[in-house]
């Protein structure tokens, strides 16, 4: 009997260390895991046109540029790049709410320096339209199915993103902590901001915390321009695809810590009259976003699981914020000929004066081939009331050079 028992000790033992092992197993295949410890610290990054673009390795892949976006409510792939790595793409899926075909992927492994996050889902779609507005070509979207897992922050200044473990992290700065709620279904981190307009009082408005947008505060408020900021210059394209005016605001307040004077783009139709269904959808949760433009002044820590976000200032807050003082949208192009296309003109704008024109290429800036600029630096190149630009631009079978001096707008 005595031996029995042992036996039996034994059995259950060797059970509770069977279950460990396929528990510390499942763990593996579905978490994340650090290379070091609780934490991947400096993974660089590239800012490109206030985007966060990483290196990421899908399923062991050859690394490929993908962009850190809250705003995205679920990881995306772009289709030529999953197609490439030889995902399986055959079960196809109908989204209802924008009606655009996509393939569901799930157990994939997403790797970047110091970390593995495993058993990742993802919606594989052409992302290529991107990467012209990006700035770099776009293999795809890093949204909440990722994010959600960690504490992250992002140090725009130096470039660097750290990750981790949620259970592990404490913060001891004295940045503003700033709570934000994810909306339904969306995923989208929602925050409550106080605006400070050039007339009339201020006012609190909620707006849709967005990494994956190039531009400062985006407001979907209508007539808010026509009635509290009298200077504002009119605008080809907005971030929504839409047209609109962009202006100058006293400050928006972020707790107890005001960004003054900055810019606010703000789109002729609202929301619920565009045909475009992120913009739509933005109404429905928000009055609008704010992207990287906003957050380059500041280093961010986002703690999804506590739902907070924390500010820290940059050497960059209190620079002024410029609009461009050219007077062009433009885009990157690299077929058939390396460029900046020009998506819209600004009336009355240094370029219009000058004679650019929608659909114009821009091939070289100052001397310098486009080739040799990228898309944030030609941006940049456009934000110093005075200088003297010249531009060789391709129009048709023409060549033309065109000069002109660039002038504040707002």
């Amino acid at each position: 009997m005595k031996n029995i028992k042992i036996i039996l000790i034994s059995c259950i033992m060797m059970i509770g260390s069977l279950l460990v092992a396929f528990e510390t197993k499942q763990a593996q295949m579905t978490g994340v895991i650090f290379n070091q410890g609780n934490s991947a610290m400096n993974i660089p990054f590239e800012l490109s046109n206030n985007l966060i673009c990483l290196q990421v390795r899908v399923n062991g892949s050859e690394p490929a540029v993908f962009i850190l976006d809250t705003g995205a409510g679920f990881n995306v792939i772009d289709s030529a790049f999953a197609a490439g790595i030889g995902l399986d793409l055959s079960k196809r899926q109908v989204s209802k709410r924008t009606g655009a075909s996509y393939s569901q992927l799930s157990g994939l492994t997403f790797s970047l320096p110091g970390l593995e996050a495993r058993g990742q889902t993802g919606k594989v779609q052409p992302l290529a339209m991107l990467s012209p507005f990006a700035g770099v070509p776009i293999a795809g979207i890093l949204g909440y199915d990722f994010i959600k897992h960690f504490v992250f922050k992002i140090d725009y200044a130096r470039a660097r993103i750290c990750f981790y473990d949620p259970k592990e992290f404490r913060y001891q700065g004295k940045g503003e902590q700033v709570p934000f709620e994810l909306a339904p279904d969306l995923n989208w981190p929602v925050i409550t901001v106080r605006i400070d307009p050039e007339k009339g009082e201020p006012r609190d408005i909620r707006l849709l915390i967005d990494t994956g947008a190039i531009g400062p505060l985006q407001i979907n408020i209508p007539d808010l321009c026509r009635t509290t900021i009298p200077n504002t210059v009119t605008m080809g394209i907005t971030g929504s695809g839409m047209g609109g005016v962009v202006g100058r605001m006293k400050s928006v307040s972020f707790g107890r810590t005001p960004l003054e004077f900055p810019l606010a783009v703000m789109p002729e139709a609202a929301a619920g009259e565009t045909e475009d269904p992120i913009a739509k959808a933005v109404g429905q949760v928000s009055q609008g976003n704010f992207g990287g433009e906003i957050m380059r002044r500041f280093t961010v820590t986002f703690d999804y699981p506590n739902k907070l976000m924390i500010l820290e200032p940059n050497r960059d807050f209190k620079k002024t914020m410029e609009h461009d003082m050219c007077g062009t949208f433009i885009i990157d192009q690299y077929q058939p000929v390396r460029g900046f296309q020009v998506l819209a003109v600004t009336p009355g704008s240094p370029a219009e004066k000058a004679g650019i024109q929608t659909g114009d290429l821009i091939t070289s800036i100052n001397g310098k081939e486009a080739g040799k600029v990228s898309l944030s630096q030609a941006k940049d190149l456009f934000r110093h009331d005075g200088k003297k630009i010249t531009l060789a631009v391709r129009r048709g079978e023409q060549t033309l050079e065109i000069k002109f001096k660039l002038q504040r707008m707002i």
